[in-house]
């Protein structure tokens, strides 16, 4: 399965740009007939206006957090929360980096989406919910 931005990329260039589909195929490294297929479709699912901004907003929420997955902390590097959260040294990986999602969003614009969320599902979730001080 594609992504969006490419999906769009393809369209634009064939629909709008003028590109043959087979040109835009050896361009995106795809088939043709997949370039077929994402041309082929009246409109991008899901492109209207307010999904659109919804990711916008989504994505500038988001580029302020600290990377993931949980690399972000560099103590168990490779691992995901969940695996880390198996033993001891890990479940305090995990509860420092999730105090970290934490501080990192309090510390967010007034005006941006993230600020203030409410992280204590995960903390339950990866089942380090004692360990939040």
């Amino acid at each position: 399965m594609y992504g969006v931005e490419l999906y769009s990329k393809v369209r634009i260039a064939v629909l709008r740009d003028g590109l043959s589909q087979r040109e835009a195929a050896r361009r995106f490294g795809i088939d043709h007939g997949t370039v077929s297929k994402m041309v082929g479709h009246a409109a991008l699912r899901g492109a209207d206006g307010v999904i659109g901004a919804r990711l916008a907003a989504d994505r500038a929420a988001f580029s302020v957090l600290p990377p993931t997955p949980f690399d972000a902390c560099d103590k168990r590097p490779g691992k995901t929360p969940r695996q880390a959260a198996r033993s001891a040294k890990g479940r305090q990986a995990v509860a420092d980096w999730l105090k970290t999602l934490e501080q990192s969003s309090a510390r967010l614009s007034p005006d941006n989406p993230m600020r203030g969320y409410d992280f204590k599902w995960m903390w339950r979730e990866l089942g380090v919910a004692d360990l939040r001080v």
